[in-house]
């Protein structure tokens, strides 16, 4: 069973993620795995580097109680946001939030292209609304 990837961005965003990962999850019958990366600065100590991650997946971990799906939140440490390549098995399949612009992409639409284009199969759900902060 090949499992659904999602890629944290906002927490809105993460959570329309995570939304569209168990409806696709339940028709599959495959786990989701909420990968839960915050890139940090390589002069951070591995206590520096830990605590912003770990602190991100509790709140992930938040977002999924009481789903239906089998998911996993799998922390990753990296240095840019393209370092989850790592986790992802070739021809992933990879579910992406976030704002979406038509002129200048956002930073969740140019990793998804990126992804795209490194083979993942990717899914882009736009959300609105201002959401960094959410």
């Amino acid at each position: 069973m090949t499992p659904i990837h999602v890629l944290a961005t906002t927490m809105a965003g993460t959570r329309e993620a995570i939304a569209a990962a168990s409806a696709l999850a339940q028709s599959l019958d495959a786990p989701i795995h909420v990968i839960a990366a915050q890139p940090v600065p390589s002069e951070w100590s591995l206590d520096q580097q830990s605590a912003p991650v770990q602190a991100l997946a509790r709140q992930i971990r938040q977002l999924t109680e009481g789903a239906q799906a089998r998911i996993d939140v799998l922390p990753c440490v990296c240095r840019r946001l393209m370092d989850v390549t790592q986790l992802l098995p070739h021809g992933a399949l990879v579910i992406v939030a976030g704002q979406s612009h038509r002129w200048w992409p956002t930073r969740e639409q140019r990793l998804a292209h990126d992804l795209n284009a490194l083979g993942y199969r990717v899914m882009f759900i736009h959300t609105s609304g201002d959401e960094r902060n959410s």
